[in-house]
């Protein structure tokens, strides 16, 4: 009997284990904070289309996707669920199936809230962001492109303003592969508040006028790598470590 029972608290530790941290992180008074770099990609919303079917050939989202890179600086507060972060990111805006492109330098400032307790091993969070673009532009829009394959040309002409300001809702989570080091997975979608573009479109093959005009809302998706500090190795780190070493042999 009192074997049986060494059992199953020997088992109910290894599964404390496996879904929990050091237990250092249920003192949720002690001041902590983390680093994270990623990258990813965009996706912006597509223009409104009025008119002809200018250009042809130039179908799918693909042409209207950009990078993102980005390093944050997260601080939690004590005794809450919530975060405060902040941090640099560059994002490469492209719209108009790929006729505008632009790269933005944002700095981001946002919140957190994560409802799981601070020792699991996935930390799931909502929250939501503010940037600021200090190189937003305000441009024209005036060239001629040629589609050598199908010898087919267009004009486009009109004006573009990308966002100075941009917000939106995120949601994500940080699923630890050690007590201080997680992997990053991110969604957002972001309002570029105060940008316009309204593009005139004309081709060589008829088919009239077309005309483009909306705004520079997009959809973003990231991942990268998070460090929490005060950072160190915890005794069951080197131990899951020491294993995943053994296991490969």
């Amino acid at each position: 009997m009192i074997a049986a029972l060494v059992t199953v608290g020997q088992v109910a530790a290894q599964d404390t284990y496996r879904y929990k941290r050091n237990s250092e992180y249920k003192d949720d008074s002690q001041a902590r904070w983390s680093v994270d770099a990623s990258i990813g990609g965009n996706a912006t919303i597509s223009a409104h289309r009025s008119g002809g079917n200018t250009p042809l050939y130039r179908i799918g989202s693909a042409t209207q996707t950009g990078m993102l890179t980005s390093l944050h600086v997260e601080y939690y507060v004590p005794g809450s669920q919530w975060s405060v972060k902040a941090g640099y990111e560059h994002e490469e805006i492209s719209y108009l199936k790929g006729d505008a492109n632009y790269d933005l330098n944002q700095l981001m400032v946002g919140g957190r809230w994560r409802p799981a307790p601070t020792d699991w091993w996935v930390q799931p969070y909502v929250g939501a962001d503010v940037l600021w673009a200090v190189d937003a532009e305000h441009g024209n829009l005036d060239s001629d492109v040629t589609m050598s394959l199908e010898h087919y040309q267009y004009h486009i002409s009109g004006q573009t303003r990308t966002p100075r300001f941009s917000a939106g809702p995120v949601v994500g989570a940080d699923v630890y592969i050690f007590s201080h080091i997680a992997l990053q997975v991110q969604y957002g979608f972001r309002l570029g508040f105060g940008s316009h573009n309204h593009a005139v479109y004309t081709g060589n093959r008829g088919g009239g006028t077309t005309v483009y005009h909306g705004q520079i809302h997009r959809h973003i998706f990231s991942m990268g790598l998070k460090v929490d500090f005060p950072f160190h190795f915890t005794e069951g780190d080197s131990r899951g470590l020491l294993q995943g070493i053994l296991d490969s042999y």
